[in-house]
């Protein structure tokens, strides 16, 4: 799309979304700006700004998150920790005028986010039900020492250390997010201390943040906030099963639709125990896909559903779309075993291949296939709404069968070895954890004990017994 049509486009969907507001009720301008998001979604951020955070808090007064302060990081002379003195309009935040630069907008594609802070303020001319609120009490901040265990901030740095590069290729810029995102993580979690931080929220949060950028600080940090408690709950659980159990929910969709299908997955060792699609899910493909127009495609999608499971519709339909690639594949890795190779192979080949999916299918230029894709998605979740919730509690109450590898006890260890270590840090856990190292010492002293016993005679006993306690023969 050439700059003039995308200009156009956007004063179009601006003009439309003011247009709604005025003329319709509340209720049914949000239930309005959710089938925005499903049927079409939007083509610039400037237009998400108004409809996400709609969409996400409502029209009500925005609740005040807590300020974090770390004298060792500087966390506080990040622009999201400034204290803002005015109305915390989108100019006063520090990072609205920012998302000009010649670097970031040759990567965004077609989203521009230029002009996003004056596009917002035209769209929330007429929004007086929406307050902004900035804390700027002394008891609403948090320091690095008081933050609640579901924070891990050392964690935390690590991780966000690790990201952006993709939304902002320039390295001052770069650096100065990581800073904003790892506020706006402590802060939106030490406020919720019934969620917890798990590796990929840092990469939710951050392409949140890229899109809000510009618009007011606690908006942002607000959106992060309801999309946790909603959208990314199970994925923020304090039990890695929920988040499995979606894995399970999604493969059962998988297998209604098309059960040889179904059993060709589990039959080389990527049925739901793999995990192969745990990066696709719990960061809304932002893991797993380069192009930011579809990411931001796929955040519009979602967060239109009110629901966490619209994610495991769309996987569905992604994984059944490419039936035929994906069996093609099996075919392959079948007919290229060497001889010694066993279904170990063709599980890391087919795994390898399932994992590089979403990045070659999920691009702009299949813009028509991914839209396609969210079209069987609402179908899928039509016909299996409800089937879904019954899946994930069969998961959570152990009431499912380990499926095709993992139920042979010859190829079940191999299997779970190779992929322990392709798996998030969260979903294995290192032997030198405190969790694992007693009973791991313990199990260890009881195969000594069990092995020295079973080689000992009967003499021996006797002999023992005889030596060491005389009275008792």
């Amino acid at each position: 799309m050439n700059p003039n049509e995308h200009n156009r486009l956007k004063r179009k969907e601006l003009h439309r979304v003011k247009s709604l507001q005025k003329t319709l009720d509340g209720d049914s301008y949000l239930e309005e700006c959710r089938n925005m998001c499903i049927r079409s979604g939007f083509c610039d951020n400037a237009v998400r700004h108004t409809v996400w955070r709609h969409v996400v808090l409502g029209l009500g007064i925005l609740r005040p998150v807590p300020y974090v302060e770390d004298a060792v990081a500087q966390l506080s002379s990040s622009p999201i920790n400034r204290r803002e003195s005015g109305s915390g309009t989108g100019s006063d935040d520090g990072s609205g005028g920012s998302s000009n630069s010649g670097s970031d907008s040759s990567n965004s594609g077609s989203i521009n986010k230029s002009s996003s802070a004056n596009s917002l303020n035209e769209a929330d001319e007429d929004s007086p039900q929406l307050s902004r609120i900035t804390s700027t009490e002394e008891s609403s901040t948090l320091y690095h020492r008081n933050l609640p265990d579901n924070c891990q901030p050392r964690v935390v740095h690590v991780d966000v250390q690790r990201s952006l590069w993709m939304l902002y290729p320039d390295a001052s810029k770069r650096d100065s997010m990581r800073e904003v995102l790892t506020s706006i993580l402590l802060r939106v979690l030490a406020s919720n201390t019934e969620r917890y931080y798990y590796q990929g929220l840092h990469e939710l949060m951050g392409f949140v943040m890229y899109v809000m950028e510009g618009t007011a600080v606690d908006v942002m940090l607000s959106v992060c906030e309801g999309l946790l408690l909603l959208h990314w709950r199970s994925f923020s659980d304090k039990q890695l099963s929920q988040s499995q159990s979606m894995l399970y929910a999604m493969h059962a969709v998988i297998a209604a639709e098309d059960a040889s299908f179904a059993a060709a997955l589990e039959s080389c060792g990527v049925a739901p125990e793999s995990h192969y699609a745990v990066s696709w899910l719990i960061t809304w493909y932002v893991h797993v896909c380069e192009d930011v127009d579809i990411l931001a495609r796929l955040f519009d999608f979602f967060i239109g559903h009110s629901d966490e499971h619209a994610v495991i519709f769309f996987t569905a339909a992604l994984v059944l779309h490419e039936r035929d690639r994906i069996l093609t594949w099996i075919d392959s890795a079948r007919e290229g075993l060497e001889k010694g190779d066993d279904d170990i192979m063709v599980m890391a080949r087919i795994y390898t291949q399932l994992t590089r999916l979403p990045k070659d299918v999920l691009r702009t230029e299949n813009r028509a296939v991914v839209e396609e894709m969210m079209r069987v998605a609402i179908g899928l979740q039509s016909k299996y709404g409800l089937y879904v919730y019954k899946a994930r509690e069969d998961f959570l109450q152990g009431r499912v069968a380990k499926l095709g590898m993992l139920t042979d006890k010859r190829t079940r260890n191999s299997a779970l070895k190779l992929l322990w270590g392709l798996l998030f840090r969260e979903w294995r856990k290192p032997w030198r954890s405190r969790n694992i190292k007693t009973p791991l010492v313990a199990t260890v002293l009881i195969v000594v004990v069990a092995v020295t016993i079973r080689s000992l005679t009967a003499s021996s006993m006797v002999r023992f017994w005889q030596t060491g306690y005389p009275s008792l023969t």
